[in-house]
């Protein structure tokens, strides 16, 4: 039994340590959306799908630890390590409360840019009104305010 408790740490560890590399790409992703960098951006989403899938198989690893030490309530019998796998799920909670306001934060910004794209292209769109070649008003379609030449 003590085995299967001892696995268990050492899972929690490695599922805080992907989780903490999944807030740094996200992270990266932030910089990313702020600067308009495409191809880090992807290169960051790349990198958190890789680590996702890491992450799941940690998780139905742990789900089967769990259920072979009779699930959350077999923590009461762990001994001297039931500290140490309370003081790394918590450490494993904190990353994912990070993790969560990150992706939080990069949802904003995709949003805010998506909306920005729609504006600019709406903008762009013929209305009826604006300005024609010679730059006389006109209320005639397919004309707009905004040379769109370029």
């Amino acid at each position: 039994m003590d085995e299967l408790y001892r696995s268990l740490f050492d899972l929690l560890k490695e599922e805080s340590a992907v989780v903490e590399r999944l807030v740094n790409f996200g992270k990266d992703e932030v910089t990313a959306l702020k600067e308009d960098d495409i191809s880090t951006l992807r290169s960051a989403i790349e990198r958190q799908e890789d680590e996702m899938k890491k992450f799941l198989l940690l998780e139905q690893r742990r789900a089967e630890i769990l259920e072979g030490i009779g699930g959350p309530d077999g923590l009461e019998h762990a001994g001297k390590i039931r500290e140490d796998l309370e003081m790394e799920g918590s450490r494993l909670a904190a990353h994912l409360e990070e993790l969560a306001a990150v992706n939080e934060t990069n949802r904003l910004l995709a949003n805010q840019a998506l909306s920005f794209a729609a504006t600019v292209q709406q903008a762009l769109t013929d209305v009826t009104g604006g300005y024609d070649e010679k730059g006389q008003r006109t209320d005639s379609p397919g004309f707009t305010t905004i040379d769109t030449s370029a």
